[in-house]
This record gives structure tokens, C-alpha cells and sequence, in this order.
């Protein structure tokens, strides 16, 4: 099966609702930690119940341009990768940084739109890892 690299972001430019959402690249296509969220995955995070492994929301420290984010969670300093870092960086500047939430158990963070009408969610990882895309 070959990647379809003309995938688009499927929010319309001019479509007002969503001019304040960050930029969608062509997705890598892979489901690894740290790449594309599955979207199984999200759905038991957002099921979770046991209290140590629910989201939790974090103060983003900061996003460096090699996709490491730095965030305090719990009182401690964390760090995790996403293969996308302008968009993790885009996501948590349009939902005013206050209403980002991660979880560890299933390697998500979640940037929730002001209005709580919608959010955008990345997988993380411990450390970089190759996406698996062939050319």
C-alpha cells in the first residue's frame, strides 16, 4: 500500500470556524509513538477511569524545533517527542496554552480550542523515531 502524500488538512482555508487552527502538513502516515495519534488509542485514553493514568492538565514549557516538548505535570518536569513540532506548537498557542493535557499511560496530549468545541491530539514518544514513510 503506497502513502497517499496528497492528503491535505480537511478543514477548508476560508472556512471561519476553523481559520484558527494550525496548519496540517501532509501526515507521515505511521501510527508509532510519537507520529499520528490511531484513533483506538485516543478513544481509551478518553475512556480511561483509573485515577494515576487519566489526562492531566500540563504548563507546556516549551516545543523545540527537533519536536521535544517540555511540560511540568504533577509538579515534575517531563519530556516527550512528536514528529510534527510546528504543529504541537501551533495547536497549544490556539488553545491560549492553558488547556493542554497529557496522558503518559496512553502518550497523548490533547490541546483542547477555546471554546472547547473541538481539540487537536498528538502522540508522544520517548525519544525520536524514524516514520517509516517509503519514498
Amino acid at each position: 500500500m503506497r502513502h497517499d502524500d496528497s492528503r491535505q488538512s480537511p478543514d477548508p482555508p476560508d472556512d471561519p470556524e476553523h481559520r484558527d487552527a494550525p496548519a496540517t502538513p501532509v501526515a507521515c502516515g505511521t501510527h508509532r509513538s510519537g507520529h499520528d495519534p490511531h484513533h483506538m488509542q485516543h478513544r481509551f485514553c478518553c475512556q480511561e477511569t483509573r485515577p494515576d493514568d487519566v489526562s492531566r492538565l500540563v504548563s507546556v514549557i516549551e516545543v523545540s524545533d527537533r519536536g521535544w516538548i517540555t511540560f511540568e505535570m504533577d509538579g515534575a518536569v517531563v519530556r516527550r517527542w512528536n514528529h510534527h513540532a510546528e504543529r504541537v506548537r501551533a495547536a497549544i498557542a490556539a488553545s491560549d496554552g492553558s488547556l493542554v493535557e497529557v496522558s503518559l499511560r496512553w502518550k497523548l496530549l490533547t490541546a483542547y480550542r477555546p471554546d472547547l468545541s473541538g481539540a487537536w491530539v498528538f502522540s508522544l514518544s520517548g525519544g525520536p523515531s524514524p516514520c517509516g514513510r517509503t519514498p
